[in-house]
């Protein structure tokens, strides 16, 4: 059997390569964030209580189920915190 968080993963990279997406790994987001923070919308799409927690300097908080329905249902709210600028690198985490 293969394990969840491997296969989890894999759904995560299927996904983002069907959307057009790329994945980077946290050495290349840090890299990024230390020379072109202005350039980078991050979004922390974790619950409300691990956001309080704690959570990136100068990042949005916005909760989001790990499901399609979820994504669905969010959509347009999602579509408004983004905003118009379709130049931004997004980093979800």
């Amino acid at each position: 059997p293969v394990p969840v968080a491997q296969s989890s993963m894999e759904q995560v990279q299927h996904e983002a390569e069907r959307g057009g997406y790329r994945l980077i790994d946290g050495e290349s987001l840090w890299k990024l964030y230390e020379t072109d923070r202005d350039n980078i919308l991050l979004v922390d799409v974790r619950q409300e209580w691990e956001h309080r927690a704690g959570h990136i300097v100068g990042s949005l908080h916005f909760s989001l189920e790990p499901t399609w329905w979820a994504r669905w249902q969010k959509k347009r709210a999602l579509e408004h915190l983004l905003g118009p600028d379709k130049d931004k690198i997004l980093v979800f985490y």
